[in-house]
């Protein structure tokens, strides 16, 4: 919303998302400047109610994935390991991708801890964590390496000792990204809060089995009859301070996953090798099309516009 410039004498919607509970004082005034706010989830449409917008002034519209593009039978990218294997040669491969900058709302900390915790160095697993490649570069020297070394201290246990960790920071093309999650068997999240998760509906899309958070968005496209969703609860929202995005969720909560849950679906995944375990690659692939996207758009642009009788 505090992006948004109002166009005078035209209908002005806003097509916008939030990853918390509430969303800030500024953003519920600027959304009243708006004719509608257009929204993907449940979740985010309880986070402008209880910043005090009208339920007449939201509307609905989930997002979607290309399954034209991500779809089982890629050919998997080919990535390599410190330890001298590929990664196509572990029998479980968890794959995480997140913007670095968002790393608290992320909580690649809380994915990293759980994995000391729960994996070996003998385990057939590996982690591969696909983070933004200029700022992983950035803060991978100092701040990010500072974090893993208070984790390893916390747990009592080093890298070397748990399943391997990919830490994969290349600009991949958009032909390459069905190769990245071709590359994993298992798509994992410990996120504090979403607005969709595209990467996780990708993941779907491509047949990887999934494992969530119970929590924000990911309800609006998963439950367990196509996932793992590990038990989350309520917590105030810390970005860990600042002034960029941490100050749009002051005074706002997100979710915190349960670590042992997810320690034991990562325990599971590994034993198992996912063998029966059920995936979201139909409902997503058949349920979440652009197609159906875009004719909720449409619907929503009509009824706005037979209702003013002005121009977008």
């Amino acid at each position: 919303p505090h992006q948004a410039r109002i166009m005078a004498g035209l209908l002005n919607i806003n097509f916008t998302t939030f990853e918390a509970t509430r969303i800030p004082e500024t953003w519920a005034r600027l959304s009243m400047n708006q004719d509608l706010v257009v929204l993907p989830t449940q979740s985010s449409r309880r986070a402008w109610t209880a910043g005090g917008i009208a339920e007449e002034r939201l509307r609905l519209c989930p997002l979607a994935v290309d399954s034209s593009r991500f779809h089982p039978g890629v050919e998997p990218l080919k990535l390599g390991t410190q330890r001298g294997l590929s990664v196509l040669e572990y029998k479980t491969r968890f794959l995480n991708i997140s913007d670095f900058i968002s790393a608290p709302r992320k909580n690649i900390l809380g994915m990293l801890r759980v994995w000391l915790k729960t994996t070996s160095a003998d385990d057939d697993a590996i982690l591969i964590l696909k983070l933004s490649g200029y700022q992983y570069r950035r803060w991978w020297p100092d701040r990010f390496q500072r974090a893993l070394a208070a984790i390893e201290r916390e747990t009592g246990k080093s890298r070397k000792k748990a399943a391997p960790i990919v830490f994969y920071d290349q600009v991949l093309s958009e032909p390459q990204m069905p190769g990245l999650y071709a590359a994993a068997t298992h798509y994992w999240s410990m996120s504090h809060g979403e607005g969709w998760d595209f990467p996780m509906m990708e993941a779907g899309a491509m047949g990887l089995l999934l494992t969530a958070p119970d929590h924000s968005a990911y309800t609006a496209y998963l439950d367990e009859s196509v996932a793992r969703m590990i038990p989350s609860r309520k917590i105030p929202a810390d970005f860990n301070g600042g002034e960029g995005l941490g100050k749009f969720f002051k005074g706002s909560d997100w979710w915190e996953p349960d670590e042992e849950a997810a320690a034991n679906f990562v325990r599971q995944a590994i034993r198992t090798a996912g063998e029966g375990s059920p995936t979201a690659r139909s409902r997503i692939a058949n349920d979440f099309t652009w197609d159906r996207s875009a004719k909720r758009v449409i619907d929503i642009l009509e009824e706005l516009y037979d209702r003013h009788g002005r121009k977008f």
